[in-house]
């Protein structure tokens, strides 16, 4: 290791900017004139920098840093060069990958809709609400040139999972004798024909008591924000 000498922040002198106002994209910043210079901390703010116009909309903003390092008062700072763009559209949303879920579910999810100005933000909310819906092992999104500039196509990439559980097994219930020996199976499906819908079953086999249970839920009740759930029991019980 080569040790040298510790570098302050000389701070940074924004260019090209007429979107926000140079007050405005300091104070998101968190690295300061005068503090000792700290590259992690540097590279966060340029992207939160970044960030700032594509969460407005500005997606095609390009954003280049120069360095200025000052070897005898051991100062560094940089000239950041802005190149706004026009605010980009949504032209179309676009789902690859859902060999089993349908789009009309997939498009309940994601707050980019066609004609929208294209958020950063919403995208990465989106994700993670299709993220939350257990059918997918991952989420991604491509954003590629529409059919004129300005408009942009959004294009999400799912990995399906299976949705399917299976459980069978012996249960020995010791609280009683002699023991009640008893065979279950259960079955669930959290995204029925890839409609949203959860059904799941189950049977018991036991000396006491035979019989099993059917049951479903539909979360969008005929397209609505509306759940409805249904139970089936049926059970015999033998008391000796």
């Amino acid at each position: 290791i080569n040790e040298g000498s510790r570098y302050t922040f000389g701070g940074l002198d924004l260019n090209g900017n007429k979107i926000f106002t140079t007050d405005d994209l300091i104070f998101i910043t968190k690295l300061r004139e005068g503090q000792v210079f700290n590259y992690t901390k540097y590279q966060i703010d340029l992207y939160m920098l970044n960030l700032k116009y594509r969460n407005a909309g500005y997606i095609e903003t390009r954003i280049e840093d120069i360095p200025n390092i000052d070897e005898e008062n051991k100062v560094v700072s940089f000239k950041i060069n802005i190149t706004e763009s026009k605010r980009s559209y949504i032209e179309s949303v676009y789902f690859r990958g859902n060999e089993k879920t349908k789009t009309y579910v997939l498009e309940r999810y994601v707050y980019t809709k066609v004609g929208d100005i294209l958020d950063q933000s919403n995208l990465e909310l989106s994700r993670t609400y299709l993220m939350n819906l257990g059918y997918f092992n991952n989420v991604t999104y491509d954003i590629q040139q529409g059919s004129k500039p300005g408009l942009l196509k959004v294009i999400y990439v799912l990995e399906e999972r299976l949705t399917a559980d299976f459980k069978f097994g012996l249960q020995v219930a010791m609280s009683e004798w002699p023991p009640d020996v008893s065979l279950f199976a259960e079955v669930a499906e959290n995204n029925f024909l890839g409609r949203e819908i959860v059904m799941s079953g189950k049977v018991e086999l036991a000396l006491s008591k035979q019989g099993g249970q059917f049951k479903i839920q539909d979360p969008w009740f005929l397209g609505a924000p509306v759940s409805l759930s249904s139970t089936l029991q049926f059970y015999h019980n033998w008391d000796q």
